[in-house]
């Protein structure tokens, strides 16, 4: 059997961390910071060495929608803004509710931690026990077992309060963890597939005083023209508005904490969507697509093409959109999640 790699210093994981928490360095700036983590806590982990079969490589497909893979899971740490924007608005998130807490850790539930924790771990290195303490779940027992050897190896024991092998849709709270913050990605662009939307509206029905990070989650609609748009020019350049060559329509669906307490009796297979009027369009090259911003926490915020999650996708629609349509959008649950056109007037 061969040796196990040797395990990083902890004094360098925690530089490493600091520089990729610190809000005066460019988070394009530390791509390669960002790739060295995810490669140091492989290492710890010892993620998966003799392959995954069955469920855990081709992921769960639960009632709310598509569960990643670990393996699949891992490559999400690569997507460097992302993980840089999520640890420093849940980072800056837990200082705040530390400042306004009676004196006792933040607890945070981490629901969907992948097989790295990646936005859990790097912060129990930095933080005190007494200011964060944690508890990790996950649906696949693989990316359980590797987190807590991460956790094990770096002897971050002390920021965990538990750690559970559980659909986050099906999680029951513990009495004694009533969550500050529930921390989740489970999401694709668009809030297609995956089950960010259940996940979040489960979750915060059992602790509605709850700071949801990411904050909000918004999809809206523009026309482009997708030669435009998906050409390198405009990838390369990230968060551009309807000035550059887009028509702006609206935004068609919002998750956030007022949204979620909104459908508190909303039943069945759908959820409310908005509705939005369709501006005068120059040409037919114009296309529906739908964008997605992310509010991680306050400033910290994710625009088009800066992460995976926000890569623009066509809108599917039965018919052809023209000037001056009225479209009402709605919010599709079940196995295969995401938003749609219900209606056009």
């Amino acid at each position: 059997m061969a040796e196990p790699p040797p395990v990083p210093d902890t004094a360098w994981l925690i530089s490493l961390v600091e520089k990729i928490l610190d809000n005066a360095i460019s988070p394009y700036l530390l791509r390669a910071e960002v790739s060295e983590l995810a490669v140091a806590l492989k290492s710890l982990g010892h993620e998966h060495p003799e392959g995954l079969s069955g469920a855990a490589a081709k992921g769960t497909l639960t009632a709310n929608g598509l569960a990643l893979a670990p393996d699949m899971a891992a490559t999400c740490a690569d997507d460097a803004f992302r993980t840089i924007m999520f640890l420093r608005g849940t980072r800056a998130a837990i200082a705040d509710q530390y400042a306004q807490g009676s004196g006792g850790p933040v607890r945070i539930l981490y629901a969907g931690c992948g097989p790295y924790a990646i936005l859990a771990v790097p912060l129990m290195l930095v933080l005190s026990a007494e200011e964060a303490s944690f508890t990790l779940i996950d649906i696949h027992p693989e990316s359980v077992a590797s987190a807590e050897r991460i956790i094990t190896a770096l002897n971050l024991a002390d920021a965990v309060f538990d750690m559970k092998v559980v659909d986050a849709t099906g999680y029951l709270a513990d009495p004694d963890f009533s969550a500050d913050i529930i921390l989740t990605e489970v999401m694709q662009a668009c809030l297609q597939t995956e089950p960010q939307v259940a996940v979040v509206r489960h979750l915060l029905s059992q602790s509605p005083s709850a700071l949801v990070i990411p904050q909000e989650i918004r999809v809206d609609l523009v026309f482009a023209d997708p030669e435009v748009e998906f050409s390198a020019t405009r990838r390369a350049v990230a968060g551009q508005s309807a000035q550059d060559g887009r028509v702006y329509a609206g935004s068609v669906f919002i998750l956030n904490n007022e949204a979620v307490f909104s459908w508190k009796n909303v039943s069945g297979s759908y959820l409310p969507g908005l509705s939005v009027e369709v501006n005068h369009l120059p040409d037919d090259r114009y296309q529906p697509m739908l964008f997605t911003d992310i509010c991680v926490y306050q400033q910290y915020r994710i625009g088009a093409y800066e992460s995976g999650l926000t890569f623009p996708r066509m809108l599917e629609s039965a018919e052809k959109i023209s000037s001056g349509a009225r479209l009402h959008f709605q919010y599709r649950l079940g196995d295969n999640p995401g938003v749609f056109i219900a209606a056009v007037r």
